[in-house]
């Protein structure tokens, strides 16, 4: 029997053949796994409209298609601008990318770029080039109960497989933000998995990726280069350079770098960057792995151990930040993703101003509290009325949520309204509309900038007034 580069046979039902690496030839390998580049694809969900007691409510609507915003809409333009041009250069199935595509972002692609979306998906259908499993909402995943969590990579899993005729290894977590309990979860639901920063980690050795054990089993995290990948965000080098840059940092750290930047930032933030990964992907690395100077494969078989910072992001590095400026024993917990949770030690994209960004940060505090109170308040009564749980320790009423969430996210993506009416149970139809509003509050970029009148600001604010004017709930009304 075949096995892969972990021991495990290759003959999985869930899986399609082996992905192909031009430098090797067939060799094993996992579904969705980083290659050179790996690009997070996803825009936030622009509008959201509930169907309550018969009456369509428009819960907050930031398409902004007026003024002096885009007339086609954000998500059209970026598509236009990023997803288009990457399906174009055959980014989509080429083996030096990896794609992590929101599955929010899938739906709406469908809804207003057909043509486009059809040609990336029979381009990762016919290539095997599969993305990376995601958490079907761009939520911050430690912030999440245990059982929240599982649910929602659980849910991750069979809504890559219903798309996509398989299961995937490797999960992007919203924001790279993570804990060691996290990533136990994220192997306790079947995932191997997932991508972060170097920086992120605490090892004894360099290497492009470590297991780090959790209570679940081991989980394999795959590094990504900061430096490398701001240089792609923010700048505009040419091939050649890149191409040197990624040969010197093999050399100098002992193996391949991996770069990871937001989709939108080929074509949308940088329009250059098409044609520089373009040249990168057909000509540039093809030449230099076969000049044997540049070797972008990762041996998983003999992985070194290592310990995540627990509370990073690769958008919040204020915890890494102290950590590496003091003793790694004294851990900073207050500054664990403090850029949604308002910490006051943590100045992540705000205002000069100290007033202002006082106020920003009180903003934030007080969303978050009333988020994780109202979200733990729905949770709590549905568990009381339906404590029973299956044979892995999930609650049952959390597979029913799944079952109905699923059916709802391209209704939500695509700005429709999403309803919970035709629930027959009374209680799943009283609060899971609720619950699933109360999910889409906490969407990270609803707190992530640093501006305080921030049109996204609404996503979380506007959930948390629906709830508290239906319920009755004044401790989650925001001030």
């Amino acid at each position: 029997m075949r096995t892969n580069n972990m021991g495990q046979p290759l003959e999985r039902t869930d899986q399609k053949p082996p992905i192909l690496t031009p430098e090797q030839g067939e060799i094993p390998g996992y579904i969705g796994a980083p290659s050179t580049f790996v690009f997070h694809g996803y825009q936030p969900i622009r509008r959201e409209v509930v169907l309550w007691q018969g009456q369509e409510v428009v819960i907050y609507d930031i398409t902004r298609s007026f003024g002096n915003y885009p007339p086609e809409g954000w998500n059209k333009r970026i598509t236009n601008e990023s997803y288009g041009p990457l399906q174009s250069i055959g980014a989509f199935r080429n083996p030096y990318v990896t794609l992590d595509m929101f599955e929010t972002l899938n739906p709406s692609l469908e809804q207003e770029s057909p043509d486009i979306w059809s040609q990336i998906e029979r381009d990762i259908k016919e290539s095997g080039r599969y993305p990376m499993g995601d958490t079907g909402l761009h939520i911050i995943m430690p912030e999440l109960s245990d059982q929240t969590q599982r649910m929602f990579f659980r849910m991750a899993r069979q809504n890559y497989f219903n798309r996509w005729g398989t299961y995937p290894d490797f999960v992007w977590l919203p924001e790279m933000a993570v804990d060691t309990r996290t990533l136990g979860n994220l192997v306790a639901e079947g995932f191997k998995g997932t991508i972060l920063r170097r920086d992120q980690m605490i090892a004894d050795a360099p290497s492009p990726a470590y297991k780090v054990a959790t209570e679940h089993g081991d989980c394999i995290v795959v590094n990504s280069d900061p430096g490398l990948s701001a240089v792609l965000a923010f700048h505009d080098p040419d091939a050649p350079t890149v191409m040197k840059w990624l040969e010197q940092a093999q050399d100098d750290l002992g193996f391949p770098p991996i770069i990871a930047v937001d989709g939108e930032t080929i074509g949308h933030h940088r329009p250059q960057a098409v044609d520089l990964l373009k040249y990168l992907i057909h000509y540039d690395l093809p030449r230099a792995i076969s000049n044997h100077t540049f070797n972008p494969t990762i041996d998983f078989s003999n992985l070194p151990t290592a310990r995540v910072i627990d509370g990073s992001s690769w958008s919040c590095l204020c915890i890494v930040n102290e950590l590496a400026r003091g003793d790694h024993a004294n851990h900073p917990e207050e500054l664990a993703f403090g850029r949604w949770r308002g910490a006051d030690r943590c100045s992540c994209d705000l205002p000069e101003d100290q007033g202002m960004a006082a106020e920003v940060r009180r903003i934030k505090r007080d969303l978050d509290v009333k988020l994780k109170t109202g979200i733990t308040r729905v949770e709590e009564i549905l568990t009381q009325q339906y404590p029973q749980t299956d044979d892995t320790g999930m609650q049952i009423w959390r597979e029913e949520f799944i079952r109905w969430f699923s059916e709802q996210l391209p209704k939500l993506a695509r700005g429709e309204a999403i309803s919970s009416d035709n629930e027959t149970t009374p209680a799943y139809r009283e609060y899971f509309l609720l619950l699933g509003m109360l999910y889409n509050g906490a969407t990270s970029c609803s707190r992530f900038f640093g501006d305080p009148n921030s049109i996204e600001r609404a996503i979380t604010n506007n959930n948390l007034v629906f709830v508290a004017d239906v319920t009755g709930w004044e401790n989650i009304r925001p001030n």
